[in-house]
């Protein structure tokens, strides 16, 4: 019977001891889960902290990742977020494939949020993993490490793809045409036309008769005889004096 409750009270406290630790355990995450880029671009991973039901007052992330075809060309902490910038907690090793952040959170983190940024460049063609090592860790007011688990990305830079260059169709190019001069056509000669003087119409030699001009006519004729007779009456009066 004893060794019954001694049993029993083996398994509570191992029940218990192991309640907190499941209960409070943080993890680290990265966005986006997998990289696919060009070679010669640039990638950006965040880095997210989820204290899920604890409260975390301070987090480092050690973070591997193939020197060969990718370099960090900065980190940004997130808003927020106090940086430790001491020997072991800040650092960047781009010839061993390492980058190392710690901050803290004034007044404790109690959901999830991001650390920072990094800004990665691909610089060569392969596949590589980026992965959170064991040496980062999220702490809680009694400065009690509560990560679980070490998050990764699978990477692939590729070469980018060559864009075939069409040619260029250029339209031919016409000759101006020439313009062939139009003849020159030389100038007849002119002939002048000869026109026969035409008979003066017989209508027009003679006097035409009209009313008044019978009148007219009339009266001249009476003028001269009238002319003659003072002339013929002035001569017989010398006359008769002689």
């Amino acid at each position: 019977m004893k060794k019954n409750y001694l049993i029993a009270t083996i398994l509570l406290v191992a029940v218990v001891g192991i309640l907190p630790l499941g209960a409070f355990a943080s993890t680290l995450s990265f966005s986006p889960s997998n990289i696919s880029i060009v070679k010669g671009k640039t990638v950006d991973v965040t880095v997210v902290v989820n204290p899920q039901d604890s409260v975390a007052y301070t987090s480092g992330a050690t973070i591997n990742f193939p020197a060969n075809l990718i370099s960090v060309s900065s980190f940004e902490f997130a808003p927020g977020w106090m940086p430790l910038t001491q020997t072991g907690y800040d650092l960047t090793d781009n010839s061993n494939g390492i980058v190392v952040k710690t901050a803290g959170y004034p007044g404790g983190l109690s959901n999830a949020a991001a650390l920072g940024t990094i800004h990665f460049l691909a610089k060569a063609t392969g596949n590589g993993v980026i992965k959170a090592t064991s040496n980062s860790f999220v702490y809680d007011i009694n400065s009690q490490n509560t990560l679980t688990g070490s998050p990764q990305i699978n990477l692939a830079v590729s070469n980018p793809v060559a864009q075939s260059v069409v040619p260029r169709q250029t339209a031919p190019i016409q000759e101006p045409a020439t313009v062939q001069p139009a003849p020159v056509s030389e100038p007849e000669p002119a002939t002048e036309a000869i026109t026969e003087p035409q008979p003066a119409s017989i209508s027009s030699s003679f006097i035409r008769f009209t009313p008044y001009n019978i009148l007219a006519g009339i009266a001249v004729t009476l003028l001269v005889l009238l002319l003659a007779y003072t002339l013929w009456m002035r001569l017989s009066r010398k006359e008769e004096i002689e």
